[in-house]
């Protein structure tokens, strides 16, 4: 059995990070709302919360780049408007 996240969800973004942690963001979580969160996960430790997103993402991408930031592109938020703000995570 593996640690638990910090957010129950589904129709999640994740990319692999550099340091082996999963990274997640958005996605829909347990009461079916899209949400901003995001965070870190390690299978033996569980998550952790990463700085949330200026708004809720589902159907965004996540890309790890070569420096080790993540960009995150595009995606609807709660209301099912497109999101056009680009992010990067450090």
């Amino acid at each position: 059995t593996a640690a638990s996240l910090v957010v129950s969800r589904s129709v999640v973004t994740s990319v692999l990070g550099a340091d082996e942690r999963v990274l997640m963001f958005g996605g829909i979580d347990a009461d079916l709302l899209a949400t901003a969160s995001a965070e870190a996960y390690r299978s033996d430790t569980g998550g952790a919360p990463l700085a949330q997103m200026p708004e809720t993402r589902v159907w965004h991408s996540a890309t790890a780049l070569a420096d080790g930031r993540v960009l995150i592109l595009g995606g609807e938020d709660y209301t099912h408007n497109h999101v056009a703000r680009a992010l990067l995570y450090e």
